[in-house]
């Protein structure tokens, strides 16, 4: 049996730390204690393409928001404890526990730092099972998970010479799935790991010579079994990349650059082939502080590098580099832009990375629920859901988003796309296409009409198999008072799975077709 620590270490070592800036400087500190009493009618809560039940859902969920800020430290928590009563399948009733939390404390200014995070929530558990992005339907299929991260870091500007960032962080990703019965097994998966993170370069008193030195060193032990037959694989992970860059500035425009470093990686306990140092020299031109490029050449190391910041509301960074060694071998295109108006707001990005799902999670860019601190109450990051797994794989992941607000209207949009090929299991290699789409309709001072369509298109490469996942929802919000709101909703599901590979469990189809409809009362005290 894979074993686990209880999940309050999280709690408690977050809590610490959070006392201690508590007691470091007293500040001000918001506490907030809610409930929210919330009636569903779901005609397919067991999602199923065949024999569909329908049922009444009942949630009492209480709830607290704590926030403090003072001038050496920041801090909040958001907690809901979730219950759902059926009323056709009392046997299914449930607490659920959900937490975000985060913590930064200034120990010694200017020089000493803390930072601490964790959640605490529900996720699927496999995508080749029924799947829904939140808890109310009965799937056999979510499993609870344990996430925290402590980083303790030094940081300082030694007298505009040098410029220091040192910071060690350890994380912890927990959760298990246990279901009785011969046909499933219990299943145990997560990984705790650290990372090391240094840089030193030079300060605003260095005028024509810049140079930096970066270190960077990333280990992750994962556990991934089947509690059932008491078997359990233990992988690690180690990434480690060194560099220094050296820049001098001949004219105000011109510069020559030289870069060198190394890369020495294990995935999975095997060494990687392509370790090994790089190098590379070249020049950058900056003709005014609305342009700069660069650009490198190598024997193992070439690099082009645009940037475009025409107005403050307006900034782009495009670059090109093929690096012969490390994580990501070969050309790889990186993309960041951004652009603002009065009333609109355009985000771009794509990027090309070897990490794993808890690595994301470290980063915070992996997609999951959380809870919502404006509203209490579980919200879908708007980007696709995957299920468990602790493998490395090459992810190539881009997203373009819009919004736009005209007085108490807004529209929201997003496209994404997302591919995966996985290092040890090439069966598992997948892409995500996919949008998010939402109109808010300011009906009147307290009244508003949201209507929001999410749709993923999931395609499993090396098989004959692709999914397609939507909801159609629409959303009537009314506001009471400055602390209760009463929320109307109507919910329309569709999963189609499509292929001679299209995944079957328990001898029936994945497909299935759920409408709902809601009532939210929520008042804050």
């Amino acid at each position: 049996m894979v074993e686990r620590p209880p999940f309050h270490r999280s709690l408690l070592l977050l809590g610490l730390a959070s006392a201690w800036s508590g007691l470091a400087e007293a500040g001000e500190w918001t506490i907030t204690p809610r409930v929210e009493i919330e009636q569903t009618y779901s005609d397919n809560i067991l999602l199923r393409d065949k024999d569909k039940e329908d049922d009444f859902v009942t949630a009492v969920n209480p709830g607290i928001n704590i926030r403090g800020e003072g001038r050496q430290f920041e801090a909040s928590l958001d907690y809901t404890m979730e219950n759902l009563a059926y009323a056709n399948h009392e046997e299914f009733n449930q607490t659920n526990h959900q937490l975000a939390a985060k913590s930064k404390l200034v120990i010694v200014p200017e020089y000493f730092f803390f930072d601490g995070s964790a959640d605490i929530g529900q996720r699927a558990v496999s995508l080749d099972n029924v799947r829904y992005l939140d808890n109310l339907n009965i799937t056999n299929n979510r499993v609870d998970y344990e996430y925290f991260n402590l980083t303790p870091y030094f940081a300082h500007n030694f007298g505009g010479w040098v410029v220091t960032d040192l910071r060690y962080s350890a994380f912890r990703y927990d959760d298990s799935f246990q279901e009785s019965g011969d046909d499933l097994s219990n299943f145990d998966t997560g990984g705790d790991g650290n990372s090391i993170r240094a840089l030193i370069g030079s300060g605003e008193e260095f005028t024509r010579l810049q140079w930096n030195l970066n270190f960077e060193r990333y280990t992750q032990d994962s556990v991934q079994g089947l509690a059932a037959n008491n078997t359990a694989q233990v992988g690690k992970d180690v990434r480690e990349s060194s560099m220094a860059m050296v820049t001098y500035s001949f004219s105000p425009a011109w510069s020559a650059i030289v870069r060198g470093g190394e890369q020495n990686n294990e995935i999975g306990g095997i060494e990687r082939s392509n370790n090994g140092s790089f190098s590379a020299a070249g020049v950058g031109w900056s003709p005014s502080r609305k342009f700069s490029m660069r650009v490198l050449s190598g024997s193992t190391d070439r690099e082009v590098m645009f940037t475009l910041t025409p107005t403050e509301r307006t900034n782009a960074e495009l670059s090109w580099r093929d690096l012969d060694v490390g994580t990501v071998a070969g050309p790889t295109w990186n993309v960041k832009a951004a652009h603002k108006t009065r009333n609109t707001d355009w985000k771009a990005s794509y990027e090309k990375s070897l990490v794993s799902q808890q690595q994301l999670i470290l980063q915070g860019r992996e997609p999951r629920i959380i809870i919502d601190p404006q509203t209490g109450r579980p919200r879908i990051i708007n980007a696709p859901i995957y299920g468990l797994d602790n493998e490395t794989f090459l992810r190539e992941y881009g997203a373009f988003n819009v919004s736009y607000t005209l007085g108490r209207n807004k529209l929201n949009t997003r496209i994404y796309h997302e591919k995966r090929n996985y290092e040890l299991n090439p069966e598992h290699d997948e892409k995500v296409l996919g949008t998010n789409f939402g109109v808010d309709f300011g009906l009147a001072a307290h009244s508003v009409l949201a209507v929001e369509l999410d749709w993923d298109q999931r395609e499993f490469l090396n098989l004959d198999r692709d999914e397609d996942f939507y909801t159609l929802r629409s959303r009537w919000t009314y506001t009471l008072s400055p602390k209760s709101k009463f929320e109307l909703s109507l919910a329309h599901t569709v999963r189609e799975d499509n292929g001679d590979d299209a995944a079957i469990f328990l001898g029936e189809s994945l497909e299935y077709v759920e409408n709902r409809v809601m009532a939210r009362l929520s008042k804050d005290f």
